[in-house]
């Protein structure tokens, strides 16, 4: 199943076995307030016949947090980096989305916002689960 955002982003997501409720099993690269394995509750679109998202109903305990990388980045080491700190990510050219799991929130942003204070890269969020206090 995909789901639209945002303008129609595309993510991947499966039924969480409720009317209307799925979990996203894509990174979004351009959708704000949503992350990596959220349940959100979905409507079908103006055109009647996509499911558009409408809300996040659950929160995984995963932040979204967006790089811009030089061309010359090895993405095969920046890859295993995050992998070994069990956080996903996505690429699409520069662009690489991460899903950081709340247990490595802090290593993960910290070691983010080093390297970008040292001009390695750009960096936005998404969403960060500190954000949301009533987020498991």
């Amino acid at each position: 199943m995909d789901i639209h955002l945002e303008k129609w982003e595309q993510l991947k997501a499966e039924p969480a076995g409720r009317s209307n409720i799925y979990v996203i099993k894509s990174i979004p690269f351009y959708a704000r307030g949503i992350a990596y394995g959220d349940e959100i509750l979905t409507i079908t679109s103006e055109e009647g016949y996509s499911p558009v998202f409408k809300s996040v109903v659950k929160r995984s305990g995963f932040s979204t947090v967006r790089l811009w990388i030089a061309e010359s980045e090895d993405q095969e080491k920046l890859t295993e980096h995050f992998t070994e700190l069990n956080t996903l990510l996505e690429f699409d050219g520069r662009l690489v989305t991460l899903a950081i799991p709340r247990n490595k929130y802090d290593e993960v942003v910290d070691y983010i916002c080093t390297e970008k204070e040292n001009g390695r890269w750009g960096a936005e969020e998404g969403f960060l689960i500190i954000d949301d206090p009533t987020a498991i």
